[in-house]
């Protein structure tokens, strides 16, 4: 990891909370590829990584450029008492879903709802 030191952010570490954070720029693994240069903050301390959603949108608007992503729209449904989307065949079998599959549904911001299979089930 290629790291290079900037003044100390006034937070304290989220894990072990005794180290503040510093920012650094690193070369963070993905998957198959390496993104260099990528900014975050580290814990003086324990060496944690802490991405901000500056970070994180600096980081996808960067994976965007590499391969953009499977993107679709969708309208609400219902089914019963309950409202639904339905993902797509193309993201069902890119993520190697089936039915049953555990998953996490949450939001980012005000405008972005987030849907990812839970970690443990990749």
């Amino acid at each position: 990891m290629n790291k290079t030191d900037k003044p100390a952010i006034g937070l304290k570490c989220r894990l072990c909370n005794k180290g503040k954070y510093k920012e650094v720029t690193i070369d963070l693994p993905y998957k198959d590829i390496v993104i260099l240069h990528v900014k975050a903050l580290q814990c003086y301390n324990c060496k944690e990584l802490f991405f901000t959603l500056e970070h994180h949108e600096a980081i996808r608007q960067r994976l965007r450029a590499i391969a953009p992503p499977l993107e679709f729209e969708r309208a609400v449904s219902s089914a019963g008492n309950m409202e639904t989307i339905n993902i797509p065949k193309d993201i069902v079998k890119f993520l190697r879903l089936k039915v049953g599959t555990p998953i996490r549904i949450y939001v980012e911001g005000k405008k972005r709802i987030v849907i990812e299979p839970k970690k443990d089930e990749l």
